[in-house]
């Protein structure tokens, strides 16, 4: 048994005409009637009698209406769930450290939305920390980091059923560097100088502030830091 020939019989049953069930369907009426006849065969039993009020229900009919009715809704709601699942999954948010979310990643969307069928891409931007935490909650699809200090406590084997996991990827390279204002003296500067050199960073715990500490540790330098 065909849906469609059960959607025919249903407007046709409700409208009480052929006619007007054809024109709702958008289809012609020798074409509708032939799909009433096939749902009858299938059935093989008559489910409406013609009239001079139109068409009405045998009492084999109204059971298959009383059907129609329910299977027909039941149609409509999947077909809207189904929809709702598809949106949703036209929607990426990205979790992003202030770095690449407010610069780098937003001048990439518009050509990423449109190479992906007008996928919808939304971007927060958090410290690195928070970053992780957005994506262990799912509150979050992807996380965006530069570097990965201080965070591998989050990263654990796939089969360890206690323990938080996020799956982490290396996609891009990037440089820190130093920069001065032009009445700067020095066009170098050695290792040790910069612990007398007023230096500005990030905030505190931000992925470049956490990058630049710990390479400093590692020289064995303790900076003088304008934060």
């Amino acid at each position: 048994m065909k849906i469609e020939y059960l959607k025919s019989f249903y407007y046709t049953a409700r409208s009480k005409s052929i006619s007007k069930a054809s024109k709702a369907l958008h289809i012609t009426q020798p074409g509708l009637s032939k799909q009433l006849q096939k749902l009858e065969e299938n059935f093989a039993l008559p489910l409406l009698q013609r009239s001079n009020k139109g068409v009405i229900l045998t009492e084999v009919g109204q059971k298959v209406f009383d059907y129609a009715e329910t299977i027909l809704h039941l149609e409509e709601n999947l077909y809207n769930e189904i929809e709702k699942i598809k949106n949703k999954n036209k929607h990426l948010v990205i979790a992003a450290c202030q770095n690449f979310g407010s610069f780098y990643f937003a001048s990439k969307i518009h050509n990423f939305e449109e190479n992906y069928n007008n996928l919808r891409v939304k971007i927060d931007t958090f410290n690195s920390s928070d970053v992780l935490n957005n994506v262990l909650k799912h509150d979050y699809n992807l996380g965006i980091l530069a570097g990965m200090e201080n965070c591998d406590h989050l990263f654990f084997e796939k089969n360890c059923d206690d323990c938080p996991y996020i799956d982490k990827h290396d996609f891009f390279e990037d440089s820190l560097v130093l920069c001065s204002s032009n009445d700067f003296e020095q066009n170098m500067i050695a290792e040790e100088e910069l612990k007398e050199i007023p230096i500005i960073m990030r905030e505190k715990d931000s992925s470049a502030d956490n990058l630049i500490n710990n390479f400093l540790a590692e020289i064995g330098i303790n900076i003088n830091l304008h934060a």
